[in-house]
């Protein structure tokens, strides 16, 4: 390739017609399940009328919630869940103590999720009910929703998971004679490639997973093989999508 044609192709690739499409949107809060970004709500200057369940978490942390939080008033809103898959634990004990509860309960719902695999807020017993009630009002283990699982002979695992908005991603679970895990996970729901010998970039492109859709599909085959006595060792973006083209998330 000549000099001229490859700093155009720079040019090309550089320019705001070609990747915009690639864009991500703005990144909602960690911990929520079915937030929005900014700039798909038409109410987010009205935040003021609902009273968040995070009252007491620091004021960065609560007006980055307030941001995303329809109000009340409005019957389409939906309701906003902590994620506790995705949630950092610094953030999660900071969140209980604004609730009433000391810090140390973070470390024990982390540990029955990420060590023990619970999949269920009534499973961690060693909880008060008063803080398993609470969670299952305001909390979820996942946002993820589980459509169709197949499993093969050998043991891997295909699943389909539903988003909040009703898009379909798929995350495969593949196990070796080594003792490797590989988890082959989504970037995007759809492709914009087009290729024609793939039927994901026949569908076409939707949109961009969040950051914590991402990881969310590696958190749930880790949790679910720590509870098996296994461990997750590898992690593939081979699922549908183009990583690169979703690289901020």
């Amino acid at each position: 390739m000549s000099a001229v044609a490859m700093a155009t192709l720079i040019l090309l690739l550089r320019s705001p017609t070609v990747i915009g499409k690639f864009t991500s949107p703005r990144r909602t809060p960690t911990f929520f399940v079915n937030s929005f970004p900014r700039h798909h709500s038409q109410h987010a200057s009205h935040t003021s009328q609902r009273q968040p369940i995070y009252a007491g978490v620091s004021t960065t942390l609560r007006s980055s919630v307030q941001e995303q939080i329809m109000p009340a008033t409005d019957q389409s809103a939906e309701t906003f869940k902590v994620n506790l898959l995705t949630i950092p634990l610094p953030e999660l004990e900071t969140l209980l103590k604004s609730w009433g509860f000391p810090a140390y309960r973070g470390k024990q719902i982390h540990n029955r999720i990420f060590s023990q695999g619970a999949t269920d807020i009534d499973q961690m017993t060693d909880l008060p009910l008063k803080l398993r009630t609470l969670l299952n009002e305001r909390a979820t283990i996942g946002s993820l929703h589980l459509e169709i699982e197949q499993i093969s002979q050998d043991g891997t695992k295909k699943r389909a998971y539903k988003l909040h908005d009703g898009q379909l991603i798929e995350s495969v679970l593949m196990p070796y004679e080594d003792g490797r895990r590989t988890a082959c996970i989504s970037s995007q729901a759809g492709c914009a490639m087009g290729c024609v010998f793939c039927a994901t970039g026949q569908m076409g492109f939707a949109r961009q997973l969040t950051s914590e859709e991402i990881y969310e599909q590696v958190a749930r085959f880790a949790s679910e093989l720590n509870g098996e006595g296994e461990r997750l060792s590898n992690v593939v973006m081979m699922g549908m999508g183009e990583p690169l083209a979703n690289y901020r998330n």
